[in-house]
């Protein structure tokens, strides 16, 4: 259980940037540290003063120069899509590693604003490092049979007396 520990995540998870957008204030979070190749999904907090603004039309923009060809991803952030519904979340599917733009336009009560900034998309990780705790489970679970088994026998419990 503690090796799994670190795979649990807050609502939101960590905060990719944090800029003024207008007259709000942006926050993009993550739910992990780094943003990788393949499926993201962002959550957008949107504050004016020290209250979240519950009713924003937020877009998520990502854009990225590749050589000569422009990359873009657009997706609308909503609360339907988050898990914390004081949030906005968007789903992105990251195509290719490298410096992306991230850019939010939020627009609630008449007023807009845009909050911008770079971003770094790492490489996908292999499936190995992905799921190594659930691999590693199985030979931990045989070990733990093996040891309990020779403990009771070792201590005389059960039918090895």
């Amino acid at each position: 259980m503690l090796a799994s520990a670190g795979l649990a995540f807050a609502d939101g998870g960590a905060v990719v940037f944090r800029a003024p957008a207008g007259p709000f204030d942006v926050a993009i979070l993550s739910k992990s540290d780094a943003i990788r190749v393949g499926p993201n999904d962002l959550s957008v907090m949107v504050q004016k003063g020290q209250s979240n603004v519950m009713d924003a039309s937020i877009q998520v923009h990502l854009t990225r120069n590749a050589g000569g060809e422009i990359e873009r991803l657009t997706a609308i952030a909503t609360h339907a899509k988050a898990t914390n519904k004081t949030l906005y979340a968007a789903s992105l599917n990251m195509p290719s590693p490298g410096v992306w733009r991230l850019s939010v336009d939020v627009s609630a009560a008449g007023e807009k604003g845009t909050a911008a900034d770079n971003i770094h998309v790492l490489s996908a990780l292999s499936p190995a490092a992905t799921y190594w705790p659930y691999i590693a489970m199985v030979p931990f679970a045989a070990l733990a049979f093996v040891l309990n088994r020779w403990l009771r026998k070792k201590m005389g419990v059960g039918r090895y007396r």
